[in-house]
């Protein structure tokens, strides 16, 4: 799995972006331009233009071009990056949410017991980064299957723990009910854990900590003294349309530091 590919990736279209953000020079440059035309003439290359509202500014033209086919190209133009500026602007979140999915996974690696390995490796395979294992192998988790995840119980609360990404999306958006506790290390790949709550009673303070130090061991923060860790009730979780699996959004949260503790 190569990050550096992703880094790379989201640097060749963030250099797009920018160039896609020119939309704005280009309509004024046409406005510029037939703000002028009485005097302007064919075979001009630059012109310093003054438009309606006194600012002056350098404009290049094709000298083969009329003023007014100089505006239009301009026109054309804008047209065109503002178009191009969606489409690069959708090109870099999707890259952007890939790379979140890649440390995630790698975070994961750290943690993973052979199953959880099974399904991080079925995830980075479908999104190309592996081989898929060859028809006939017989293969070790089931499409259907439900992604694994560790429990835990604290003072008779269950906890859960996601393993992958799969198995993040899974206890979150699957599982979880409203009045849930969602818990995830702020800022870093980490695993997602939620505190069961179905009589919907405050939780303890101890349990919440013991999660949120679950939260902060299977994260890429284990090796911090102390990690912070976001929590909320589950209803405040939401996936974005068309997010990888394991992203969320939060419209409520809360922080707490956590010493990591695995069970």
């Amino acid at each position: 799995m190569s990050g550096s590919k992703t880094e790379r990736r989201i640097a060749a279209i963030s250099h797009d972006l920018d160039s896609a953000q020119n939309a704005e020079e280009y309509r004024l440059a046409g406005d510029l331009i037939l703000a002028n035309l009485t005097r302007l003439a064919r075979g001009v290359e630059q012109a310093r233009l003054t438009g309606y509202d006194g600012r002056t500014v350098g404009v290049k033209l094709d000298p083969k071009r009329s003023p007014g086919q100089n505006a239009e190209l301009y026109f054309k133009k804008y047209k065109k990056a503002r178009t191009g500026l969606a489409i690069v602007t959708e090109r870099l979140r999707r890259a952007r949410e890939e790379e979140a999915y890649l440390k995630s996974a790698l975070a994961g690696l750290h943690s993973a017991d052979r199953e959880a390995l099974v399904i991080i490796r079925s995830g980075l395979a479908a999104r190309g980064y592996l081989k898929q294992e060859g028809k006939g192998k017989k293969k070790d988790t089931p499409k259907s299957a439900a992604p694994a995840h560790r429990n835990v119980v604290c003072r008779g609360w269950e906890i859960l723990i996601g393993k992958s990404a799969a198995s993040n999306d899974y206890i979150t958006f699957k599982l979880a009910r409203p009045d849930d506790i969602w818990l995830h290390a702020e800022g870093m790949p980490g695993s997602h854990v939620l505190i069961r709550n179905p009589e919907r009673a405050d939780v303890p303070s101890d349990v919440l900590m013991k999660a949120a130090a679950l939260a902060a061991y299977y994260s890429k923060g284990r090796g911090a003294g102390k990690v912070p860790v976001t929590y909320t009730r589950a209803k405040f979780v939401k996936k974005p349309k068309g997010a990888n699996a394991g992203t969320a959004i939060l419209s409520e949260r809360k922080t707490v530091m956590a010493v990591p503790e695995a069970e």
